[in-house]
Parts: C-alpha cells; structure tokens; sequence
C-alpha cells in the first residue's frame, strides 16, 4: 500500500490516495464541502472517499473535485 498526499499550500493537504490490488482509494479531507459529494463515507466528519476501479470512467469527475478540494482550506496533518 502506498500513500501519497497532495498539497493545497505548505504543510496543508486537500487529497491523498491509497494503492490496493483492486482499486485506487482517493480520501478528500473536506469531502462534505465537494458538489457532488463523493459517495464513501468515512467516520471523520469532513473526510469522503472515492473509489476507482479498473476500466472506470471517472476523469472528468475527478478533475472537478480536485479543483474544488484544492480551493478549500487544507488540513494539517
């Protein structure tokens, strides 16, 4: 498993991502404040996921909430 962060400014991140045999999680910090929200809840409060699967069309829908996600406030982690 692999995870990766992206930064929305120094030390504040908006978007990370899991690597597993079957799919991609993507983890959205403030997933609540996405339209549309993303589908997988979490127990955090704010946080939503996104799960890709191979052969999956979802690129026009990602580059959407990471645009959105990347104008939000960050989370320190």
């Amino acid at each position: 498993m692999e995870l990766t962060l992206l930064r929305a400014r120094k030390d504040l991140w908006f978007l990370s991502f899991h690597c597993f045999d079957r799919y991609l999680k993507l983890t959205f910090f403030r997933g609540q404040s996405l339209d549309p929200i993303p589908p997988e809840p979490s127990k955090s409060g704010d946080t939503r996921y996104f799960h890709i699967h191979e052969g999956e069309d979802f690129e026009a829908q990602l580059v959407d909430w990471v645009v959105q996600a990347s104008k939000l406030p960050g989370e320190r982690l």
